[in-house]
């Protein structure tokens, strides 16, 4: 369930705490009061660009209705003093950076044979049976972070640069 946050705490935004970077957003990380995990998404520190509304409105409409365990959970936004989307923290980071940081082990084939298979259930998901179906036009080793016990969770490529087609819209507009 989304919920809305009254303020995100400003301690978060330290570059110590930058956990990723894609397209113009900035992600931190930070904890709740419950001690619970979360990413935080910083769209704007002001309200004041229009296509970023735009996109915050567009990924939250989105993003809303998406509820599987392979696939990012939308935790909530918060709309004071600018644009944040927050999300459950994924503290394995992504499959590209486990993939590719050589000062980690090499992954186990069961890892990987997990990882594969969450994240072919995570699209599934989004492709076939989310509310309204979204095509993940971005998918990569980088957008699919990892819970502490591996398993993935398919993120980003659902917003801010138009790449996700809601087909319901597309199906409505063939309609007509």
């Amino acid at each position: 369930m989304c919920r809305f946050f009254r303020v995100v705490c400003l301690e978060f935004f330290f570059v110590e705490n930058v956990v990723g970077r894609g397209g113009y957003p900035e992600v931190y990380r930070g904890v709740l009061g419950d001690g619970q995990a979360i990413a935080v998404k910083m769209l704007t520190r002001a309200t004041n660009d229009e296509r970023k509304e735009k996109d915050f409105l567009t990924e939250i409409g989105t993003l809303g209705h998406v509820c599987h365990p392979n696939v990012t959970a939308l935790l909530g936004c918060c709309v004071d003093n600018g644009l944040y989307l927050i999300f459950q923290f994924s503290s394995k980071r992504s499959v590209a950076s486990l993939l590719h940081d050589e000062k980690l082990p090499v992954m186990g084939w069961a890892i990987r044979y997990k990882i594969a298979i969450g994240a072919a259930r995570g699209l599934h998901y989004l492709h076939k049976t989310c509310p309204r179906r979204i095509i993940h036009r971005d998918i990569k080793s980088s957008n699919i972070l990892l819970t502490a016990d591996f398993e993935p969770q398919i993120s980003d490529g659902f917003h801010l640069n138009g790449v996700i087609i809601l087909l319901f819209q597309l199906k409505a507009h063939l309609a007509t």
